[in-house]
């Protein structure tokens, strides 16, 4: 699932593009659900940890999300061997700089594997981060992980147009007898002014992917999909 559309309603979290992926029966990239306390229905809503962006599966730029409320329009695309929705936030993004594009596009790739790519273009130079939360079981190597979860796995392979750096957090949940979630954190190492962060989820199987900056290329392989995309210049147009 993919959130576009708006949360400028009663009772919604700061989730805008934010993502949920399951395989078979098993949730392994999930929003991690909290209890309902006084706090939740009242001014102070977004100071905890389930609700605010930190806790969603969203790209971060400069440390924050996209803003409460905003509006984000969701489009499908499709082209050769994949379909998919395009989540453009620029009117909302609000990252402490000047926002020239603030997309993700969430791609189904021959009906096998699922391709995440963010894209700012900010006109100073920021940090840039995609998060991930998961309860499941999680081994992590320098630009891939594997979740595992009862008979479910997924694979997530990482590629950027810039140095990044893949670690792994813990969630802060509200209530302590719940146990933390676990953050995969596809992160730029120092600031830059046009980051693009990729992310490739296969299930029960290993994925490999590769972004060419010069080119704007990604070469996408894997069990049953093989595929080159190419990304705009100024966003997330592909071909």
């Amino acid at each position: 699932s993919v959130r576009g559309g708006t949360t400028d309603a009663p009772h919604t979290h700061q989730d805008l593009t934010s993502v949920t992926v399951v395989v078979g029966n098993e949730a392994l990239i999930e929003t991690i659900p909290g209890d309902y306390i006084d706090t939740t229905f009242s001014n102070r809503r977004f100071e905890l940890y389930e609700i605010g962006a930190w806790a969603k599966n969203v790209m971060l730029v400069n440390g924050v999300g996209l803003p409460h409320p905003a509006t984000v329009t969701a489009a499908e695309f499709r082209g050769e061997g994949w379909e998919g929705i395009l989540l453009d936030a620029t009117e909302a993004a609000n990252v402490g700089s000047p926002v020239r594009f603030y997309g993700r596009a969430v791609l189904l790739l021959a009906g096998q594997a699922l391709l995440i790519l963010d894209r700012a273009r900010i006109t100073h130079a920021a940090l840039g981060e995609a998060r991930f939360h998961t309860r499941a079981a999680a081994r992590l190597s320098a630009s891939s992980a594997r979740l595992a979860r009862h008979d479910a796995a997924l694979h997530l392979a990482f590629a950027a147009n810039v140095p990044c750096r893949l670690t792994q957090g813990r969630g802060l949940p509200t209530t302590i007898t719940h146990d933390a979630d676990t953050i995969l954190r596809w992160g730029t190492i120092g600031k830059h002014t046009d980051l693009v962060l990729a992310t490739l989820l296969t299930p029960n199987g290993t994925g490999r992917l590769k972004l060419n900056a010069e080119t704007r290329t990604l070469r996408v392989s894997g069990p049953d999909v093989a595929m080159i995309l190419r990304y705009g210049a100024e966003g997330l147009e592909l071909e």
